[in-house]
């Protein structure tokens, strides 16, 4: 019976030093996933959208140059001819500089279209002293594109941080499920030794029948679960390879042999512990928060720009004029020689511009809302799985112990056996004990894990995301 003990041991130490599985490490196939998912791949295009929206408002602000001619020729007779260019430069400060230069000719021109036979040049300002001298749209559009581009940075965060959450989960999984593999088949290759062994002992006339029968049962139930494990096996590897993709475009497959890591307990540990310590700090800077905050900034700047139009339209332009003339491009300048003109426009009750206004406040009001809702809502959440970690690592403590135990029980039942003292239902019945804590250790140990792993996606803080 000495024999049978040696056994034992031998078929441990073969099954876990004789392997050709190939390990595909987490932090391999979160790299996988960030270069090629087509979801990563999509959270990427976000911020160039915002780079494309703030380009395409900043162009509110690029120079512009407009050109003409208007020619009439009618029974040889030249009409008119009027040739015209100006240069717009629109400014910050809601005031736009422009100058020009224009020449006509013919004989049929308008009095007021008479120029100076070389042209005319002229240069100038418009002034805005009214409505659009604080804010006016093109300030307001990229005002708003520079927080849109803050935004789809946000935005990418989120659509990471969920991909990264599922992806983490699934491999977590994976791992939990092949770690109940290996010691079921740690067990069947147990039962498996001692029905030798009892055959051996019954042929001998050392032990009766029955106990063969009690030895092969539990080589039939260990079989079982195997299968059973190697069943949950293929589906999660097929959850694990969904995230598996070349280019964004071709998905890929695991090879046969290809198994996780194994289970670390203090996985995503330290990192859940300074969220932990620093979480009235995270949650200023939390993805969902930071996308409603500036949600309400974009509110306000419309806001700014609706009270900015309750003021009356009143603008001013001022162009002096020089004429060219054939000895030189620009004749002395006279002060007697300008344009001046002035507008002014006011809606007499001012209801669509107020009402704009009263629209906008009460989305602020909504907007403000659901932003304290989503914050308190997020506190809730990682305050009842700051609890749940609390109590599955003393439950981890628990099943680990509880495990210890049940393998001292299993060596010394096994002694015990050695010296008859004992029955191969007692041994199997030890044997079970010790798996079923096992197995209940790595489930604990999972179970721990994904909770770590949901408080930080919750606090948007999921490594490899920023």
């Amino acid at each position: 019976m000495k024999k049978f003990t040696v056994l034992l041991f031998l078929c441990i130490a073969w099954a876990t030093t004789h392997t050709s599985a190939q390990e595909f490490s987490f932090e391999e196939f979160i790299q996988i996933i960030k270069v090629n998912h087509p979801v990563a791949r999509q959270a990427a295009i976000f911020p160039e959208l915002g780079a494309a929206q703030q380009l395409m408002a900043r162009g509110g602000f690029d120079p512009k140059i407009d050109a003409g001619l208007d020619h009439k020729s009618f029974d040889g007779k030249n009409y008119f001819r009027t040739v015209g260019a100006q240069l717009k430069i629109p400014t910050w400060f809601g005031i736009e500089l422009k100058g020009g230069y224009e020449r006509a000719s013919g004989e049929y021109l308008d009095n007021s279209d008479f120029l100076p036979p070389l042209g005319l040049w002229n240069a100038g300002i418009n002034i805005t002293l009214g409505k659009g001298l604080i804010i006016d749209e093109r300030r307001a559009m990229l005002k708003q594109a520079e927080v849109y581009l803050r935004a789809t940075e946000q935005e990418r965060i989120l659509l990471l941080n969920q991909l990264f959450f599922e992806a983490t989960l699934s491999y977590l999984e994976w791992q939990g499920v092949q770690q109940a593999l290996r010691i079921a088949n740690e067990g069947l290759q147990l039962a498996t030794a001692r029905f030798e062994q009892t055959k051996s002992g019954y042929i001998n006339g050392d032990l009766p029948a029955i106990d063969t029968l009690e030895a092969y049962m539990a080589v039939q139930s260990r079989e079982q679960l195997v299968i059973e494990m190697q069943q949950e096996l293929v589906k999660v590897r097929q959850r694990v390879e969904m995230f598996l993709w070349q280019d964004g475009f071709v998905p890929l497959e695991l090879n046969a042999g290809t198994v996780p890591e194994g289970i670390e307990p203090e996985f995503f540990l330290q990192q859940t512990e300074q969220v932990v310590m620093d979480e009235r700090a995270m949650l200023e800077i939390h993805p969902e928060l930071l996308k409603a905050q500036f949600k309400i900034e974009q509110l306000e700047i419309d806001r700014r720009l609706q009270v900015e139009a309750l003021k009356p339209d009143f603008q001013i332009s001022y162009q002096p004029l020089v004429a060219a003339t054939e000895d030189a491009l620009f004749a002395s300048p006279a002060l007697r020689n300008y344009k001046l003109g002035a507008s002014f426009a006011y809606p007499l009750f001012t209801r669509k511009e107020r009402g704009k206004v009263r629209m906008t406040d009460l989305k602020l009001l909504e907007s403000n809302l659901d932003l304290e809702n989503k914050r308190w809502s997020i506190q809730t959440k990682l305050k009842a799985y700051r609890n749940e970690l609390d109590l599955l690592y003393d439950r981890v403590i628990l099943a680990d112990d509880i495990r210890t135990n049940a393998d001292l029980m299993r060596l010394a039942e096994y002694r015990k056996f050695d010296i008859g003292e004992s029955s191969v239902f007692l041994v199997n019945s030890r044997e079970v004990k010790f798996l079923e804590s096992q197995l209940k250790l790595v489930e604990t140990q999972v179970k721990l894990i994904q909770a770590r792993i949901m408080y930080l996606y919750l606090a948007g803080q999921l490594p490899g995301v920023v």
